[in-house]
């Protein structure tokens, strides 16, 4: 009798990695910024929920590298991408770093219980 030649099937081929977006998907809503303290507020697009993220944390690949008063700026593989705070957002900061945003936004008010 003749020996069984079994022939195995080639492995799947590794999954390939989706290219990363040009910039992360979020948008600035502002930053935190305080001593060592440096956190930068965002929107995140695919989910629409606020995402709170200090320098060095990560999002979707992209490493929050620095953040200022009026950007952020993310760095992933070999690429660096600067979110810029919103226009309207930015004109309430001061040169001076102080803030107005009780001009671009309006008061909380709670009701009494």
């Amino acid at each position: 009798m003749p020996p069984a030649v079994y022939v195995a099937a080639a492995p799947p081929p590794p999954p390939v990695a989706a290219p990363l977006p040009d910039r992360p998907a979020l948008v600035l809503l502002g930053t935190i910024i305080g001593g060592a303290l440096r956190v930068g507020i965002f929107h995140e697009e695919a989910t629409t929920k606020t995402v709170r993220l200090s320098v060095g944390e990560s999002r979707e690949g992209w490493v929050l590298r620095s953040i200022s008063a009026g950007d952020a700026i993310f760095e992933a593989a070999d690429r660096v991408a600067t979110l810029v705070l919103r226009p309207s957002f930015q004109s309430a900061i001061k040169r001076d770093g102080a803030s107005e945003l009780t001009e671009v936004l309006p008061p909380v008010r709670h009701r009494k219980r």
